[in-house]
C-alpha cells in the first residue's frame, strides 16, 4: 500500500558539461544495478556528416562533493560509410522480482493531461521519465542512447534522416490492446504535435525540424521511417530525447483513433517501465511496475508520486519515513544532514540549475510571420493583442536598439541587475554552494565561458549605479512590478525571486508577490500575455542554443518574455550553422547581445542535492535534467 505523505521542495543542484550536438544509437541497457551503457557510433552518412559529434558530459555520478568539470570542445570522429542497417530483433524482456513501494515528491505535477494535443510541459515531463518513451534517452554521462529508435542513418547531403524503430514494444494495456509501437505512431507523434495552437512545448521545434512546409515523413515499411528536409539540422536528438520535458515521448495512434482527443485526457498510454493506474490533481499518481519491459524492469511493484508544494511540509514528511526521496532546498538538506542520521544518503550533482527571472512583456517582434495569418488563414503563433506593452519601465516603446527610448528602457533593465547582491543569494539560499551567473543558458559550460570572454561580463552589485541609472532613466522614485512566485521544479526558485524582491526596496522597485502554481502561470506565457517578472530555473543542457530556441523564440509555442528582430535573426543562424565552433562562437555572440541589452536577469547556479531514505540506494539518473530524477526503474532497495 502507497504510504501517506505531505510535502517537499526543491534545490538546485549539478553541473554537468554536456556533449554540444547529436550522438546517436547505443547498445542496448542491459540489466544491471545502474543504467551502465556503451556508446555506438554516430549517425551513418555516406560522406562528411551534416552535424559534428561532439564530447561526452562530465559523468553526473552521485557524490558528496564533485567538482565542475569545464567543456573541452573536440573535433568529431571520422564516419566511414555503412551498409544500411537491418532493424534488429527486439530482446527478450528483462525481469525481476518487484516488491514494495517507492515514495517520491515534487512540488508539482500539472493535470493528468496525456493526449498530445492538449498537453503541455509538467505532464509531458512527468511521463517522460515514467510511462512512456522517446525516440533517444541520456546516459548518466551524458551521451545519447537508443529507447524506440534503435539507429538512424544521415544521407551524404545531410537532407534525408532515416530511423530504425525498435520492433516487439508493447503498448500499455490497462486500457485496451493497441498492439506494438510501430512507424504510424511515429509518423502521429511528430504530426500531432505540430498542430498549431497545441500547447505542447516542443510544438515549435517539432514544427521546425520534423514537419516545416517542405518536410516530408514517409513510412518505408512497419519500423523506418524516413525524413526528407530541405537543409540540414542539427537539432534532430534535441526534441526526441529523454528526460528533457522539451521533448517527445511517442503515442499510440490507435489509441487516439479509437478514443478521441478528449478521452484520451484521462488514459495513459505508453510504453515505459511503469503504468499509471490512478492519477489525483494535485495530490498523487500512481503506477504499478511492468513486469516484463525490454528495456528493465523495475525493482519496487508500485511508485507514488506525492505532489507537495510547501517545502516544510515535504521535509517534514522526509524526515518520518512518508516519502524517500524528492526536490528539497539547500536549506532543506542540511536540515537534514543536521538530524545526524546513519541510515541516510545523499545524492549531489554540481552546477545543474541556473536561477534566474523572467522579464516579461518585451515582444518586440510582434510582425512575426507566425503570428500573422497565413494563406489558409491560420495563425500558428497566437499573440495577445497587448504582447507588447511599452508602459513598463523596463520595455522599450522603440525597439529600434540604438534608439533613445531603447537606452532609457535598458538602463532600468542595468539598473534591476546591479542591484541584486548574487553572492548573498547564494550564501543565504544555497548555503555556499553555487556561483554567480550572468548569461542565460551557458549553466554547465564553463569552459565555453572563459573561451570566449564571457567569464569578463558581469553585473557588480552597485547600489550606487543602480540608482544613478533609474535617475537617468526618469525612475528616481521607482515603480511597481508584478512578480509572478511559479514553483519550478528546481528548489530554490521561489525563494531567490523573494529575495530579489527585498533587494530592489533599495532602488525604489516595488513588488507585487504573486505565488502561482506554474501550470496555472504557463498560458499566460503562451499567448505571450504575461507581464512583469517571474520565477525561473533552468538545467544544463546540450548547447545554450537548445534552450534559446525554445523560450526566446517568436516561432516556438511559448516565451519567456522577449522576442526581438536582431535576436530572431541570430537564432536562426546559429540553428542553421553545422559547425560545431562556429555555432558555439554564434552562441557566445548572443549571450553578449542579451548581456548588452539587459534583457535578462540571470542570477546564480547551484547544486542539487537528493537525500535518500532508508528503503532506497543510490542509482544512476539520466544525465541533463536533474531537476527531478529519472532512470526510476533502477531504484534499488537498500541492502
Amino acid at each position: 500500500m502507497p504510504r501517506h505523505l505531505k510535502s517537499s521542495l526543491l534545490l538546485p543542484g549539478f553541473l554537468i558539461v554536456i556533449l554540444a550536438m547529436i550522438v546517436a544509437c547505443g547498445e542496448e541497457v542491459t540489466d544491471t544495478p545502474a543504467p551502465a551503457v556503451t556508446q555506438a557510433p554516430a549517425p551513418t552518412v555516406a560522406a562528411p556528416a551534416p552535424a559534428a559529434t561532439a564530447a561526452a558530459a562530465a559523468t553526473p555520478a552521485p557524490a558528496s562533493t564533485a567538482a565542475p568539470v569545464a567543456p573541452v570542445a573536440t573535433a568529431a570522429p571520422a564516419v566511414t560509410p555503412e551498409a544500411t542497417p537491418t532493424p534488429a530483433a527486439p530482446p527478450p524482456p528483462i525481469m525481476m522480482e518487484q516488491t514494495g513501494t517507492f515514495d517520491f515528491s515534487v512540488p508539482e505535477m500539472g493535470p493528468p493531461n496525456f493526449a498530445l494535443a492538449i498537453q503541455d510541459f509538467q505532464p509531458q515531463k512527468t511521463d517522460n521519465i515514467t510511462t512512456h518513451e522517446a525516440m533517444f534517452a541520456t546516459s548518466p554521462d551524458g551521451l545519447t542512447i537508443p529507447r524506440l529508435v534503435t539507429d538512424w542513418e544521415v544521407d551524404a547531403a545531410g537532407l534525408v534522416y532515416t530511423f530504425y524503430l525498435r520492433e516487439g514494444v508493447p503498448w500499455h494495456t490497462n486500457h485496451g490492446d493497441w498492439g506494438n509501437f510501430d512507424a504510424d505512431d511515429f509518423i502521429f507523434s511528430w504530426q500531432e504535435v505540430a498542430i498549431p495552437g497545441v500547447p505542447h512545448p516542443i510544438a515549435g521545434g517539432s514544427r521546425s525540424i520534423f514537419t516545416c512546409d517542405e518536410c516530408e515523413m514517409t513510412k518505408i515499411d512497419s519500423h523506418t521511417v524516413q525524413l526528407t528536409r530541405p537543409t540540414p539540422t542539427i537539432q534532430i536528438t534535441w526534441y526526441s530525447r529523454m528526460p528533457l520535458s522539451s521533448s517527445l515521448s511517442m503515442h499510440s495512434k490507435k489509441h487516439q483513433d479509437a478514443k478521441g482527443t478528449e478521452p484520451a485526457n484521462l488514459e495513459s498510454v505508453g510504453t515505459g517501465p511503469w503504468v499509471l493506474v490512478e492519477a489525483k490533481t494535485g495530490v498523487s499518481r500512481r503506477f504499478e511496475a511492468v513486469e516484463e519491459h525490454w528495456n528493465k524492469a523495475p525493482e519496487f511493484a508500485e511508485m507514488v508520486w506525492h505532489e507537495i508544494q510547501e517545502e516544510s511540509t515535504r521535509l517534514g514528511n522526509f524526515l518520518v519515513g512518508d516519502i524517500d526521496t524528492g526536490s528539497f532546498t539547500l536549506e532543506s538538506i542540511q536540515a537534514i544532514k543536521d538530524e545526524g542520521r546513519n541510515d541516510v544518503k545523499f545524492m549531489s550533482f554540481p552546477g545543474a540549475v541556473s536561477l534566474y527571472l523572467n522579464l516579461l512583456g518585451q515582444q518586440y517582434y510582434t510582425d512575426h510571420p507566425d503570428h500573422l495569418p497565413d494563406a489558409d488563414g491560420n495563425i500558428r503563433v497566437p499573440l495577445d493583442e497587448n504582447a507588447h506593452d511599452c508602459s513598463f519601465a523596463w520595455v522599450s516603446c522603440d525597439r529600434d536598439t540604438t534608439s533613445a527610448e531603447w537606452d532609457k528602457a535598458r538602463k532600468v533593465r542595468l539598473a534591476m541587475n546591479h542591484s541584486i547582491d548574487r553572492q548573498k543569494l547564494i550564501n543565504n539560499l544555497a548555503f555556499g554552494e553555487g556561483q554567480p551567473l550572468y548569461h542565460t543558458w551557458f549553466n554547465g559550460h564553463t569552459g565555453r565561458i572563459q573561451q570566449f570572454g564571457l567569464d569578463e561580463l558581469t553585473f557588480e552589485f552597485d547600489i550606487g549605479l543602480a540608482k544613478s541609472l533609474m535617475e537617468d532613466a526618469g525612475y528616481a522614485d521607482g515603480f511597481e512590478i508584478d512578480m509572478a512566485l511559479t514553483t519550478r521544479p528546481s528548489p530554490g526558485a521561489v525563494e531567490n525571486g523573494q529575495a530579489i524582491c527585498t533587494m530592489w526596496l533599495e532602488i525604489n522597485i516595488e513588488c507585487k508577490q504573486q505565488p502561482r502554481p506554474y501550470s496555472e502561470f504557463r498560458p499566460t506565457l503562451v499567448s505571450r500575455a504575461a507581464k512583469g517578472t517571474s520565477t525561473q530555473a533552468t538545467i544544463a543542457t546540450f548547447e545554450p542554443l537548445r534552450t534559446m530556441q525554445i523560450l526566446f523564440n517568436s516561432t516556438n509555442s511559448i516565451n519567456f518574455g522577449l522576442e526581438h528582430p536582431e535576436w530572431q535573426a541570430m537564432l536562426e543562424d546559429a540553428l542553421n550553422t553545422i559547425d560545431e565552433e562556429e555555432r558555439w562562437r554564434k552562441q557566445a555572440d548572443m549571450a553578449k547581445w542579451l548581456y548588452e541589452h539587459a534583457l535578462t536577469i540571470v542570477t546564480y547556479e547551484a547544486n542539487q542535492v537528493f537525500p535518500l531514505g532508508p528503503e532506497i540506494d543510490r542509482w544512476e539518473p539520466m544525465a541533463i535534467t536533474l531537476d527531478w530524477l529519472s532512470n526510476f526503474e533502477y531504484v534499488p532497495h537498500r541492502q
